[in-house]
């Protein structure tokens, strides 16, 4: 492998090349379950892991944790989108009988919640 070749799930990936097998990290602070995974999704955990040196076991927990945290993005950005939506609708406008002009809490509440990067 290069070090210019792409990583997936924090694995370097050389084409196609099946990479020998690593022992999966031991992870000291995890609780064991039994979990029921379909045939046709270990078939490809499998071929996966055996390309990356790694078990299906370990590339489950390393896909549900990406998944989890793409999940708290959203919500994140959810949380965002839903403050921002808030202070526009707040604003109020010469159409509504508001004034030209936004008074300074106006100014300063669209610019905390069009402004957060969170």
């Amino acid at each position: 492998m290069r070090a210019d070749d792409p990583l997936v799930l924090g694995f370097q990936v050389a084409g196609s090349t099946a990479v020998p097998r690593q022992r999966a990290p031991r992870r000291l602070d995890a609780v064991k379950r039994q979990v029921s995974v379909p045939a046709e999704v270990w078939q490809r955990l499998e071929a996966v892991a055996s390309q990356l040196g790694t078990t299906p076991n370990d590339l489950l927990v390393r896909f549900a944790n990406s998944g989890m945290a793409q999940a708290e993005r959203l919500g994140k950005t959810r949380q965002v989108a839903e403050a921002r939506w808030a202070a526009f609708n707040a604003a109020e406008s010469p159409r509504d009988g508001g004034s030209s002009v936004p008074s300074i809490d106006e100014l300063v509440a669209a610019a905390e919640a069009y402004g957060s990067d969170e």
